[in-house]
């Protein structure tokens, strides 16, 4: 496979007039572009909209007519001259034969994809992709000393992949001046240089989390298809045939354990886990598809990763049905889920089947898809050990196999609450939580099902024949079929 170097030097030999390099590495580009005209002895011209060419005086078009066979043209923020000049669009197509006869190239740089629709199909549209793991290896190689280890540097630029060239710099400088300590201070600098991209990225943020799997009570399905999986990221799994782990789409009912499956699966493969909000990417002047574009980039850059969208169906609300911002970003997630190829572990939880825009449930978006229903007898016993357990108290001293044989229909959250309910009844009365806690807090709650019976049943019914059940309890087999 050619390197970008090589890939745009084809181009520029081959008669590609206009084209157009999506980056926000402006130096990365110019450098690249400045070789490419030096090897083939190309005059270069680069012009700014804020201070024009390197002397400031020349007129662009003038320039342009005057300049030598086989120039190369640089327009640095090129979206810039677009918004400045509405007609440049139309200019440039009117120079095409002029171009072509000059063998004149022009290259516009931009860190936004915008076009206006009269270039469209004139412009060759070239993503400069990120620094290359052989490129990083020497980046920290020439920053290194000369006595670094050189397992070090596989590491160290192993875990700046994701970089840009200048944030790949930085972080390499720092790296080599923490090594002295310890590998996992030089390690560190690489992560905090990929948290600030982060801070810079709309619609994407890190969630703090210290839950992992065994804090999920219930879903052994799940757990089962999730251990599986986790070893399948490692290079063992990539010479055995595997693809990539691409992520699971969790259906089910409110309140059972659908949003605790996404930090727990991040905390059990100690993953970083991210979590993407699709609605603030509409509430921006820049277009929503740019943004959204950067936010998966960023989650690339963090990779290994698990990116969490809650409650999916809500945030591409509008998809299919007259929103067209909506409808472009649903396109636009749907291709990267399918192809990207970075370890990004994607976790999306949804309540309402109507909501659901059908492409996601395409086999091939997600690697699989689970419903996840109101939890049966013996995961209720769980998830009451586990909350009682997490509040340091004894499960033994409690009568909870009762107690999950009383509370049926409820739903996760609703037997936390009852547990926390009874500890703010006990801690009134300045005692322990008992067994007339727990019983009282059962008999007052008046759980979803009772109110969403109908809506449940019908999302099982959908389910059943599209999904895989997300507990293998074979009652719950039974629930199926007789409700």
């Amino acid at each position: 496979m050619p390197t970008i170097t090589e890939h745009l030097s084809e181009l520029i030999s081959a008669g590609y007039r206009l084209l157009y390099l999506h980056t926000a590495e402006e130096e990365r580009a110019l450098g690249i572009i400045q070789n490419i005209a030096t090897a083939a002895f190309r005059q270069l011209y680069t012009y700014s909209p804020a201070s024009g060419f390197s002397d400031g005086e020349s007129p662009f078009w003038e320039t342009l007519d005057a300049a030598p066979t086989g120039s190369i043209f640089v327009l640095l923020d090129a979206h810039l001259m677009l918004d400045i000049d509405p007609l440049l669009g139309r200019r440039l197509r009117d120079r095409k034969a002029f171009l072509a006869h000059q063998n004149i190239t022009l290259v516009m740089i931009s860190p936004l994809a915008i076009l206006p629709a009269e270039l469209e199909h004139e412009v060759y549209l070239a993503p400069l992709p990120l620094p290359t793991l052989q490129e990083l290896k020497q980046m920290l190689g020439d920053a290194a000393p000369e006595d670094i280890d050189d397992a070090f540097i596989d590491t160290c630029a192993g875990q700046a992949r994701g970089l840009t060239e200048q944030e790949a710099r930085r972080a390499f400088g720092l790296a080599v001046q923490r090594q002295a300590r310890s590998q996992e201070d030089a390690l560190q600098a690489l992560y905090e240089e990929k948290k600030q991209i982060l801070k810079r990225a709309r619609g994407v943020e890190v969630v703090d989390n210290d839950l992992t799997m065994d804090d999920v009570g219930g879903l052994d399905q799940v757990k089962t298809w999730l251990d599986q999986r986790r070893e399948a990221y490692g290079e063992q799994a990539r010479k055995f045939g595997l693809p990539t782990p691409k992520g699971l789409l969790l259906l089910g009912v409110q309140g059972c354990g659908k949003s605790l499956t996404a930090k727990g699966i991040a905390g059990q493969w100690q993953f970083p886990l991210l979590r993407l909000d699709v609605a603030s990417l509409m509430a921006s002047a820049v277009p929503a598809e740019e943004l959204l574009r950067r936010a998966l980039n960023t989650c690339e850059a963090l990779a290994p990763v698990v990116l969490w969208l809650d409650e999916i169906e809500k945030g591409f609300a509008g998809s299919g049905g007259g929103d067209d911002t909506a409808t472009r970003l649903l396109g636009y997630f749907l291709s990267w889920l399918q192809e990207h190829t970075a370890p990004v572990f994607t976790v999306a939880t949804a309540n309402n089947i109507n909501l659901l825009p059908p492409e996601f449930v395409r086999r091939g978006r997600f690697d699989d898809l689970f419903f996840v229903d109101l939890p049966t007898e013996r995961e209720r016993l769980d998830i009451l050990k586990l909350h009682i357990a997490r509040r340091d108290r004894n499960p033994d001293q409690f009568e909870l196999a009762r107690f999950a044989e009383s509370a049926r229909n409820f739903s996760g959250a609703e037997l936390e609450q009852v547990v926390v309910a009874g500890l703010y009844r006990a801690f009134a009365e300045k005692r322990d939580l008992s067994d007339d806690d727990l019983k009282r807090e059962i008999e007052f709650t008046v759980p979803l099902y009772r109110t969403q019976e109908e809506a449940i049943k019908k999302l099982r019914e959908w389910a059943e024949l599209r999904t895989r059940p997300a507990s293998q309890d074979a009652s719950l087999l039974t629930y199926f079929s007789s409700t």
